[in-house]
């Protein structure tokens, strides 16, 4: 199930081979490799809405022509909208009222990339502290794999004295 995913995250993002490391497992691939990815794959398809076809369409007179409702759309997107039920009075520019304001549109794929950051963080910090610590990670796991797998007595011994240098350093 990991390798099936690894590849689809290799096409998403551009990299076709998917280095595994081994110093970790689904759960943390799940949290900083495949929420990430999604995340950035969802800001760009957002953001895609932005540049290629309409935003957001707001109500205009219907006297308006194609470039007075390009012109309310664009007014519309860079000062928010709000919404106002069908069957409320619609108040003058002048008249205070209290709008329900839908302040989103713009920030949602700041949102997305801020969250998949988020995401990534953690895994960034350990590799960061571990290559700075002198303790290389992958290389303990895979000893460890070493160890539990091999038949021979020699070789295990073998293998355990190197994991033990490698954790007293």
């Amino acid at each position: 199930m990991s390798a099936g995913m690894d590849k689809i995250v290799g096409v998403i993002g551009g990299v076709p081979n998917v280095k595994t490391r081994k110093d970790d497992d689904f759960s943390d691939r799940l949290s900083y490799r495949y929420t990430t990815a999604i995340l950035v794959v969802f800001a760009l398809v957002v953001s895609t809405k932005q540049f290629v076809g309409d935003p957001i369409s707001c109500w205009v007179p219907a006297h308006f022509t194609g470039n007075h409702e390009e012109y309310a759309n664009n007014y519309c997107w860079i000062r928010n909208t709000y919404y106002l039920p069908y069957d409320e009075y619609v108040p003058k520019e002048h008249e205070s009222d209290k709008r329900h304001m839908i302040p989103y549109y713009q920030w949602i794929p700041m949102i997305l990339l801020v969250q998949a950051l988020l995401f990534y963080l953690p895994i960034f910090v350990w590799r960061t502290l571990n290559a700075h610590a002198g303790v290389d990670v992958g290389s303990v796991v895979q000893a460890g794999h070493t160890f539990t797998n091999t038949d021979k007595i020699e070789k295990r011994e073998d293998t355990l004295d190197k994991m033990t240098k490698q954790m007293d350093r």
